[in-house]
């Protein structure tokens, strides 16, 4: 236990103590705020009368957080395995067990992904003036999609024909780097899939039938508690399965 805490702070010591780190997560927001204002991905959702505003909004922090996310998660991931070529030797000469390790590294990406969740929320606040009710609804969804996000880099970040490191705990860049990446943007896709489809079935519905604020109220928390049982179960099968992964990793070669 004492191992995944150190872990943990240990990324957030490397950020701190690098400068460029630190001006990089500035420009990332600069750029959050660019896509926020230009309304990107979400003109069409924002503009759709027939559903409710609340629901719009929440849509449209949603589709902002999911484009905020896909963006920073292969920098994230990296961090399990793909930039610890130096720190590779301890790690296997270490006497904690693996999934301690691994536990460390994924409680500071949690840590990483909340400030995505952040911006957002300023976003949504300053270019959409969103009700704390909204916002409120909109970090129990993003919480819960954050939970996937872990499972997925737990699972990509850790496979072993993707990260195995050579005899001097290097793991190559190029090919294998960018089919990586490629693996894990469609599974985070794939995951995000039910609400992809939740939305276009309630825009089918609007369509055809009158949407109240009401019946979006009603049904939100159903809703959120959908979202976060599932969240739970892809979050359950991504660490067992990123455990597993890295145990081999870290296995004598």
């Amino acid at each position: 236990r004492q191992m995944c805490i150190r872990d943990s702070k240990k990324e957030f010591a490397q950020v701190l103590q690098q400068p460029g780190a630190l001006i990089g997560f500035a420009v990332f927001g600069v750029l959050v705020f660019a896509l926020a204002r230009n309304q990107v991905l979400v003109g069409n959702i924002l503009s759709f009368g027939r559903i409710p505003h609340e629901a719009r909004n929440l849509a449209a922090l949603l589709t902002w957080w999911f484009l905020a996310v896909l963006l920073v998660l292969y920098a994230h991931m990296g961090r399990l395995a793909l930039w610890d070529g130096t720190q590779w030797p301890l790690y296997m000469a270490s006497p904690a067990k693996p999934g301690w390790i691994l536990r460390g590294k994924l409680q500071a990406i949690a840590g990483f992904l909340l400030w995505p969740l952040l911006l957002v929320c300023g976003a949504g606040v300053h270019m959409l003036d969103a009700e704390a009710t909204t916002m409120l609804w909109f970090l129990g969804f993003a919480l819960s999609g954050t939970l996937v996000a872990l499972a997925v880099v737990a699972v990509v970040g850790t496979w072993p024909r993707l990260m195995r490191p050579d005899a001097e705990g290097q793991i190559l860049q190029g090919g294998k780097s960018f089919l990586a990446a490629m693996v894990m943007v469609t599974l985070f896709q794939l995951t995000m899939t039910p609400a992809i489809i939740g939305w276009r079935q309630l825009t089918i519905y609007a369509q055809r039938n009158r949407l109240t604020s009401d019946m979006v109220h009603e049904h939100l928390p159903l809703l959120l508690a959908a979202a976060a049982g599932y969240a739970a179960l892809i979050a359950l099968l991504g660490f067992w399965l990123g455990g597993r992964h890295y145990r081999k990793l870290l296995a004598p070669r």
